[in-house]
């Protein structure tokens, strides 16, 4: 089993990229594409709604106890 507070990505991450911050960028990602929109900012932007849904999903899994953390 691996300490969690080894995993440098994941402290650069809590760092660099506020939970909370990274949690409203998947809500409101998750919010368009469940409505049907997508924002023309760039070709992919359904890739980064998806991006931004997977991070958003990973951090709450990360977050939940006894995952063998």
């Amino acid at each position: 089993m691996t300490d969690p507070q080894s995993n440098p990505v994941s402290n650069l991450l809590d760092r660099l990229i506020p939970p909370a911050l990274l949690a409203l960028v998947g809500f409101v990602g998750l919010w368009a594409l469940a409505r049907g929109e997508v924002v023309p900012l760039a070709p992919s932007t359904a890739g980064w709604v998806g991006l931004g849904a997977g991070l958003l999903l990973g951090l709450v899994l990360d977050r939940v106890p006894g995952r063998g953390h």
